[in-house]
């Protein structure tokens, strides 16, 4: 019985707790530990995991703040099934700070739902909240934030990279960093996947919204190829490219396509972005928010626009990166032994529009506790409560299991995307944020197998 009852004994009965979950790992797993952390300085209680295991089992857990991720129709649905079962719910677009034009986010990006189910909506800044606002214009929910994975980028928070960096720069020595954003021409599930998707969330439910939809895909696969090309122009030319594709690529097509030139050219998932990005020698990108975190990172930031077309492309990764438009351009600059990062006084007031916490004395994590504070809950302890609410979680949990038998690609898909939390990583970025403190103050243990909870000793 003990061991039954373990799960809601976690919680204490006037706990404070935050519910976190991850869509995406390399993009998330970091600011949201980094928050975690904040936040158990502060007496929460959180629960850390993937968004496919946080998003089944809370509806069944104690009172507490439910952080979402998106504005979309099925973020909105997931925001309503926490806010109908009693949750305080912050939604958050991770995706609002590299936008479609404002028409089109509007349009693709948020449902008008997100904000009756949610009690505040969380913005990058001054302009993603212009957008909100002028979609929900009376709302008084719509909060400027920035986000935690801006957090990161301040000098002391990146020192949590430096071990992997360090082991980067050894194993590859001088690179250039290549990110993939093609998604939608290059799916790892395919692009008849990708369509029905589209078809499912109603993108292509009229004839402006497909011919829309096909312009972007059209447009992005075009990219894809020219990407492709630049890292064996660049390998050709003697220097080692490092490729990341993107959560939802299929990484074997960028393998089979540079086969030739796998010596020089190295495909690689793995790894928190930010640590590849530190340990290159520049970035090239098109239209990818990895650009504005390289640019905060004070690396050169190359945007390739074999393209153009303002219709489907996003302003702002381009506004802050050296634009070359052919392959001679790309290679003639990275061949130089001196290149330039971009004058970060030309872009300060671009950035303050669009990062409420640029120059800013208090991060993301700070502003979120700060509104939350009293948030907390006097959660029911009775035995026959924690029994019944076990039940429910373990019940779920065996759904979830058969789920993945069932639907095996669908899991595969979602979980390369966010595997399971391990603690031991865990830990070791604890150290280092917390390194300053003369003693550990926080448990760490599993939830479930994907899961953690991380809760103060005291």
């Amino acid at each position: 019985m003990k061991i039954f009852l373990r799960k809601n004994s976690f919680f204490k009965k006037k706990d404070k707790i935050l519910y976190l979950p991850i869509e995406i790992h390399s993009r998330e797993f970091h600011s949201k530990l980094y928050l975690a952390n904040e936040a158990c300085k502060s007496g929460w209680t959180v629960l850390l995991g993937p968004k496919y295991d946080i998003n089944r089992i809370t509806r069944y857990l104690p009172f507490g703040v439910y952080l979402g991720i998106g504005f979309h129709g099925a973020a909105a649905n997931v925001a309503a099934l926490m806010k109908d079962n009693g949750h305080f719910v912050l939604s958050q677009d991770e995706e609002g700070l590299v936008r479609l034009a404002p028409k089109f986010y509007k349009e693709y990006r948020i449902d008008k739902s997100i904000e009756s189910s949610s009690d505040y909506l969380l913005c990058w800044g001054k302009e993603h909240e212009d957008i909100l606002r002028s979609y929900f214009s009376n709302s008084s929910k719509i909060m400027p934030i920035g986000n935690t994975r801006v957090d990161l980028l301040s000098k002391k928070n990146k020192q949590i990279f430096d071990s992997e960096v360090h082991s980067l720069i050894k194993e590859h020595g001088e690179f250039i960093l290549i990110n993939g954003n093609f998604g939608s021409a290059n799916h790892t599930s395919g692009i008849e996947y990708f369509l029905e998707e589209l078809k499912s969330r109603g993108w292509v439910s009229s004839a402006d919204k497909e011919e829309y939809q096909m312009t972007r895909i059209d447009f992005q696969r075009k990219i894809f190829k020219k990407m492709m090309d630049l890292s064996i122009a660049i390998a050709k030319n003697g220097h080692k490219v490092i490729v990341r594709p993107h959560p939802s690529e299929n990484i074997e097509v960028w393998k089979d396509y540079t086969k030739d030139y796998s010596d020089k050219i190295k495909i690689i998932r793995s790894g928190n972005v930010l640590s590849w990005i530190l340990a290159s020698r520049l970035v090239i990108h098109n239209g990818c928010t990895t650009a504005i975190e390289a640019f905060l990172l004070g690396k050169c930031v190359i945007s390739y626009r074999p393209y153009k077309d303002e219709y489907v492309e996003s302003h702002l990764p381009n506004a802050i990166s050296h634009n070359f438009f052919d392959e001679d351009q790309v290679i003639s600059y990275i061949n130089k032994q001196d290149i330039g990062v971009l004058d970060i006084s030309t872009s300060r007031n671009l950035l303050s529009k669009n990062i409420q916490t640029y120059n800013y004395d208090k991060s993301s994590a700070d502003l979120i506790i700060d509104l939350i504070s009293d948030k907390s809950g006097e959660n029911n302890k009775s035995l026959f409560f924690s029994i019944k609410q076990n039940i429910l979680v373990e019940l779920t949990r065996l759904r979830f299991f058969l789920s993945t038998i069932i639907n095996r690609k669908n899991y595969l898909y979602e979980s390369s995307k966010c595997p399971s939390i391990k603690i031991n990583e865990v830990k070791k970025i604890q150290d280092i944020l917390n390194k300053d403190k003369v003693i550990d103050d926080t448990n760490v243990f599993y939830f479930t197998r994907h899961s953690i909870i991380m809760k103060s000793k005291s």
